[in-house]
């Protein structure tokens, strides 16, 4: 999803992204790191398409994850994740 959004083709890539989100919850679980990046990248997609509340939804639900995840250490991903 990932790649063909960086090809500009970012329906396309909302699709695989929420595709990939499906798949990996069912594999890691809805608290895991992979969902949270997941989740970022769907983010990402949105903002580039100007859905700016959409956007901010995904960034939101990835750092929650990231933030319960990394809950008693200032992590790389969560200052990230703030910058967006």
């Amino acid at each position: 999803g990932s790649l063909i959004c960086n090809l500009g083709n970012y329906s396309e890539a909302l699709d695989y992204l929420k595709k990939s989100l499906d798949m990996g919850v069912l594999i890691y679980g809805k608290i895991h790191f992979e969902i949270a990046l997941i989740l970022n990248n769907i983010g990402s997609v949105y903002e580039k398409l100007k859905s700016y509340e959409e956007s901010l939804e995904y960034y939101n639900k990835s750092l929650e994850i990231y933030q319960f995840i990394y809950s008693d250490i200032i992590h790389n991903e969560v200052s990230t994740l703030l910058n967006n």
